[in-house]
């Protein structure tokens, strides 16, 4: 009798320890490899034949002490995609804790290269703790700060797109953050850059034309189709999800899954994600 319940005790572990490395596994398999999302747009203020511009969009990279190798791939990652601009939505090395964080010279020094190649924009993310000092080094390397302000980029083949950054947006009205200089008359297709996704749920900004955000992680642990399995903040389930979704104007908004994890070092078929946008012309 004992012999039979130890055996069976012991079937018990051994499916418990082969599940639980697994899962193990095929988080790591999600926190590891970074995919990279392709997510098209139409501007009608650009001619339907102008070639597409490539905008790669880097979020919430939680960079940890251990992981100078996973910067290196990033930034090798995005050159190879051979970018017209680069956007930079927060929480660049912090998120695990201050002591386990990489260094912030370290990150800014890996980063650096990008700014050789294209533009890029950048606002900063409620785990940029030292933001003054961030600000300061960033606009070193030549990055363009967007937060609450607009930047008219002049592109390849004659394209212009203004570029307006939401640093504050933790579900507060936007009209405060809106520039004077924002393009009036809608000539000149405006993206918007935010951190927060949560204002753009419940406020309609008609100017911007697209909006990226980042911030959620795309709900870091997610079921099986990829749906969070918690609420996030102010946002619900839905809300917090990876992926496309649409603002009260009707008008499209793209949250990113980002790169990193917050508080737990765990992802769940969430996998990282870069995000490639291609901008596209649709005026006749």
């Amino acid at each position: 009798m004992r012999l039979r319940l130890f055996r069976y005790w012991c079937i018990i572990f051994t499916v418990l320890l082969l599940g639980a490395w697994g899962l193990f596994r095929h988080q790591l398999a999600c926190s590891r490899n970074i995919r990279v999302e392709t997510q098209e747009f139409c501007f009608s203020q650009w001619p339907a034949e102008s070639p597409p511009i490539r905008a790669v969009v880097l979020a919430d990279a939680h960079l940890a002490l251990w992981e100078e190798e996973k910067l290196e791939r990033i930034v090798h990652t995005i050159t190879e995609l051979k970018p017209d601009l680069i956007l930079l939505l927060g929480d660049f090395p912090y998120g695990v804790g201050n002591r386990f964080s990489l260094a912030e010279e370290e990150c800014y020094r890996k980063l650096a290269p990008l700014a050789q190649v294209v533009p890029v924009c950048y606002v900063i993310g409620n785990h940029d703790k030292y933001y003054r000092r961030m600000k300061d080094e960033f606009q070193r390397l030549g990055f363009l700060n967007c937060g609450e302000a607009t930047r008219r980029l002049h592109l390849r083949n004659g394209q212009m797109l203004d570029i307006i950054g939401f640093t504050w947006s933790y579900g507060g009205k936007l009209d405060r953050h809106l520039p004077n200089n924002i393009a009036a008359a809608g000539d000149v297709p405006l993206l918007g850059i935010a951190h927060y996704p949560e204002s753009f749920y419940k406020h309609a900004l008609p100017q911007a034309d697209f909006i990226i955000a980042g911030h959620t992680h795309g709900g870091q642990l997610c079921d099986s189709k990829g749906m969070p399995l918690r609420g996030f903040g102010m946002l619900t389930r839905e809300q917090a999800r990876g992926g496309l979704h649409t603002r009260p104007d009707g008008k499209p908004l793209y949250i990113t899954r980002g790169i990193g994890m917050s508080k737990i070092p765990i992802r769940l078929n969430c996998p990282a994600e870069i995000t490639l946008l291609l901008l596209k012309g649709s005026a006749m």
